[in-house]
């Protein structure tokens, strides 16, 4: 009897074999779903102060009535590049300084908004499409540093 409870013979009966694969299998689910919640959970509290919270429509009426420039940065959770654009690009002070004088700056998460990302012609993320008046002068494609970030914003918008 060693190493059994009094009575258990020791092998794995078809009815504990079957209930240690579900109770694995229910786990796994479990692990899966809290991943796809930690990566996906990105509300006000995690998205970088330079973009306001508003849809695109309203961003593009703010930007028309201000005069300013309107950039939109589409990504997704579940994309490093985008997520080093968050942590490094748009949380530099002189890109911050830059947006909040010249832009009103939103971000499109292309998983929720697949129409808006058909409509611009997502192809690759992280995308910034930069607009002046209703017109796009610029398509920046892919992470970019905060001083080539601000340089290229400079170059397409004159500001």
């Amino acid at each position: 009897m060693s190493g059994t409870w009094a009575g258990e013979s020791g092998a794995r009966t078809p009815a504990k074999r079957s209930l240690v694969t579900w109770m694995s299998l229910a786990l796994a689910v479990v692990g899966v779903l809290l991943l796809i919640q930690a990566f996906s959970a990105r509300g006000r509290a995690g998205r970088p102060a330079v973009f306001a919270d508003l849809t695109l429509a309203q961003a593009r009426a703010d930007a028309a009535a201000g005069r300013r420039v309107l950039l939109v940065d589409y990504w997704a959770a579940w994309c490093g590049p985008c997520r080093m654009m968050d942590e490094r690009t748009w949380n530099d002070p002189g890109v911050a300084a830059w947006v909040a004088q010249h832009a009103v700056a939103v971000q499109i998460d292309v998983d929720r908004n697949g129409d808006l990302a058909r409509a611009a012609s997502v192809s690759a993320i992280p995308l910034v499409v930069v607009e002046i008046d209703g017109n796009v002068v610029e398509r920046i494609v892919g992470f970019v540093e905060p001083g080539s970030m601000l340089a290229r914003l400079r170059q397409a918008t004159g500001r």
